[in-house]
């Protein structure tokens, strides 16, 4: 079992001269933003790979799937599949596990969003041709951790000498959302925002109810992995960009961090791309879902930017609202600091439906319509995931099918997203 991390990101503006120079001290390269874009949408999917027990061509045995899946990917981008990118590996558990990053202007989100359907169904036929499976999901149903292999760089070692079994146990896979940003100060603006709706982005996306083996009782098991990590949680309530500078010195100064990639918040400031990273969501059984949720996180942003909300007092309340959601989805119960009324997540979300819809673009209204539906009828990806496996009695077959689902298109509302 490996993993693949695919990343399709329409970058943010470059924010200001002070946060480069911020993460050039870091050690981070920043990559080449452009300026006229706020709140453009961004993707990465991570994803397990599963080979299809004595199929694999002998060139593949003993290789890391990801490594060999990207490098086909490399070699079908002349034709346009992979389009203006790079392959570069990710932090991470094992030596499956890297990152294709692409690099572009902007396009809209239906661009996008096409664009992440078209590289679907070529990554997938080229897994086909490998004899490999590609599911989502945000944990594989019954790996085991000990069994997971460092990929064999600097930095990964470094990792795995940092935080020993933890590094190994990282290997989950998640949809990481990014929003273009008009300035620092904004993107420390959004990133308080959006703590407060984090929860329904994991009810939304919660897609792990299995871990190592067992049904682990929750419906995102994948953050209680994440929360063992130091610098994981939320990032503490600086007002702007300049505390948070002075912030992050600190940090710096007293040899906690060397760069941002070392803070693993739910939501965080992607300075490189000039964007705010939702870092909550399990990776969807299906490429049409992590559209929809990404349609309702930029339709969220504008309504959060029109409708300024500062609330430091949600940070009380975040790691009950967050468990509640892991454990329990829809039907968890969150506290509102606004008006100290605790309702369900599923309600919460309808309710959030209905304040944003004036903000939402045409191109927007079919995926949040999906949402409603899904909320109104209970789905999510953790009970489809249950059911089959109450049906089938197997988690190998449960995983068969989970593959199925992502690699073949599948129908949202008619007419698609547009």
């Amino acid at each position: 079992m490996g993993l693949l991390r695919v990343y399709l990101v329409d970058l943010g503006p470059r924010l200001l001269e002070d946060l480069l120079l911020l993460l050039d001290r870091g050690g981070v390269d920043p990559v080449l933003c452009i300026e006229d874009a706020s709140l453009a949408l961004g993707l990465g999917l991570e994803h397990a790979l599963d080979a299809r027990q004595g199929l694999l061509p002998r060139g593949l045995l003993g290789k890391g799937l990801a490594v060999e899946i990207l490098g086909a990917i490399a070699e079908e981008a002349g034709q346009g599949l992979f389009h203006d990118g790079e392959l570069v590996p990710l932090q991470g558990g094992n030596g499956d596990r890297l990152m294709g990053r692409r690099r572009g202007a902007a396009m809209n989100d239906i661009h996008l969003i096409e664009e992440l359907f078209e590289f679907r169904d070529g990554l997938s036929d080229i897994a086909r041709k490998m004899n490999v499976r590609i599911a989502g999901g945000g944990t594989h149903p019954f790996h085991q951790w000990n069994d997971r292999r460092i990929f064999p760089g600097e930095r990964f070692q470094q990792l795995h000498a940092r935080y020993g079994y933890l590094a190994k146990l990282f290997t989950v896979f998640g949809q990481h959302i990014h929003l273009g940003c008009e300035n620092a100060d904004q993107a420390i603006y959004l990133t308080h925002a959006f703590t407060r709706y984090l929860p329904q982005f994991i009810a939304l996306s919660a897609a792990s109810p299995f871990y190592q083996g067992a049904d682990s009782a929750f419906d995102s098991s994948r953050l209680s992995v994440v929360n063992a990590f130091p610098l994981s949680g939320v990032m503490p309530y600086v007002r702007d960009w300049s505390e948070f500078g002075a912030y992050y010195q600190k940090m710096e100064r007293l040899g906690i961090v060397q760069s941002m990639k070392a803070f693993y918040w739910d939501v965080r400031p992607k300075p490189e791309y000039g964007t705010v990273e939702i870092r909550v969501c399990d990776t969807p059984l299906t490429v049409e879902k992590a559209a929809v949720i990404a349609a309702y996180a930029r339709v969220l942003a504008d309504y959060l930017i029109a409708h300024e909300q500062r609330d430091p007092e949600i940070y009380a309340v975040h790691a009950f609202n967050r468990f509640q959601a892991c454990r329990y989805g829809y039907k968890g119960m969150v506290v509102d600091t606004h008006d100290g009324i605790r309702r369900a997540i599923g309600e919460d979300i309808l309710q959030t439906l209905d304040r944003i819809a004036p903000h939402a673009r045409p191109g927007d209204v079919t995926a949040l319509m999906t949402l409603r539906d899904w909320i109104t009828a209970a789905q999510n990806d953790a009970g489809w995931l249950r059911a089959i496996y109450q049906k089938t009695g197997a988690f190998e077959d449960t995983v068969r099918l989970q593959s199925d689902r992502w690699m073949s298109p599948q129908p949202l509302r008619q007419g698609g997203l547009s």
